[in-house]
């Protein structure tokens, strides 16, 4: 994109950082060729400092910045948009999942202790293979692999409040990063009687599935993979958002949940992220708000410190 040949250049974006400063750094290296130096430049002398607490470095970079860097809130450009309640909801897993958590969180452990913090690309990826079935096991046992028969505590709590939900005539979206998840939650809602629309990646006919939730009153129920339908569309004919499983990243949940909250809706939003109690989910959430800080830190607000890689080991440690 950078050898486009241009009289003006111009970055769109609702999340300029979404997981690190260098995403910044891209956007304006391209708007604004060479005003945040080199790349190394950049990572040695600006974004490093920052992400360690160094607030001189910050208001450095705010500065550099300022001139070149518009920010509206929709809150600011959106006055009539109705409230947005995010709702963090606690789930205990039953006593089957927690002995299979247990059991895949002593395995997770021993592979950091055995790394010794060690980069090497095979423990790493071990690691994060890991860290994948502890995140499968808070929201349904089912996702491991040679796992049948268990029942999901998450599931069936999030059934139930769907139920209530439907009943009293409200639409609502059904967000998972993963379409086997989506499965299992297909699966729940046909016991419950309930029917739904889908879509995800292997979905051709998007704005069939999309007119037909906003404007059929009978399809009330829609499942969406984080990925596709996480952005780039209206879905204000809803009023509650589901966010089953947690992800690393803020930006992508928060485009998500933006479906319904945005210009054109007339009522009270909700977000619904179910959290597994006593698990890896919770360490997740607090990683969530550390990025956002990081984030709301250069584009203003005050600044808190990004966790290093020693702090999320940490977190998983204990």
């Amino acid at each position: 994109m950078c050898e486009l040949k241009a009289d003006a250049r111009f970055a769109l974006s609702g999340t300029p950082v979404e997981n690190r400063l260098d995403d910044l750094w891209a956007q304006m290296e391209f708007a604004n060729p060479g005003l945040l130096g080199s790349r190394k430049y950049f990572n040695e002398r600006v974004s490093s400092p920052i992400v360690k607490g160094d607030d001189g470095a910050l208001e450095s970079l705010r500065a550099r910045i300022k001139p070149y860097f518009l920010r509206r809130l929709k809150t600011e450009v959106a006055t009539d948009l109705p409230p947005r309640t995010n709702i963090v909801r606690t789930v205990e897993l039953s006593e089957q999942e927690k002995t299979l958590y247990s059991a895949i969180l002593q395995k997770t452990r021993e592979s950091i202790e055995s790394d010794d913090g060690e980069k090497t690309t095979r423990g790493g990826l071990h690691v994060l293979e890991l860290l994948l079935r502890l995140r499968q096991a808070c929201c349904h046992p089912n996702l491991l692999p040679d796992t049948k028969g268990y029942e999901s505590a998450k599931l069936n709590y999030a059934g139930e409040l769907i139920e209530t939900l439907i009943e009293n005539k409200h639409k609502i979206l059904v967000f998972s990063q993963w379409t086997s998840y989506l499965d299992l939650i297909e699966e729940k809602l046909r016991k419950l009687n309930l029917t739904n629309l889908r879509l995800d990646g292997s979905t051709i006919n998007r704005q069939d599935i999309v007119d037909k939730f906003q404007n059929d009153p009978e399809h009330r129920i829609l499942l969406m993979s984080l990925k596709a339908g996480g952005t780039g569309l209206n879905l204000t004919a809803a009023d509650h958002v589901f966010i089953m499983d947690p992800w690393w990243n803020p930006a992508a949940e928060e485009q998500a949940s933006n479906r319904a909250w945005r210009i054109g809706q007339d009522k009270p939003v909700f977000v619904h992220k179910l959290v597994a109690a006593g698990t890896i989910e919770e360490k997740i959430i607090l990683l969530q708000e550390s990025k956002q800080k990081l984030s709301d830190s250069v584009a203003g607000g005050d600044f808190a410190d990004a966790p290093t890689t020693k702090e999320i080991l940490e977190m998983l440690k204990n």
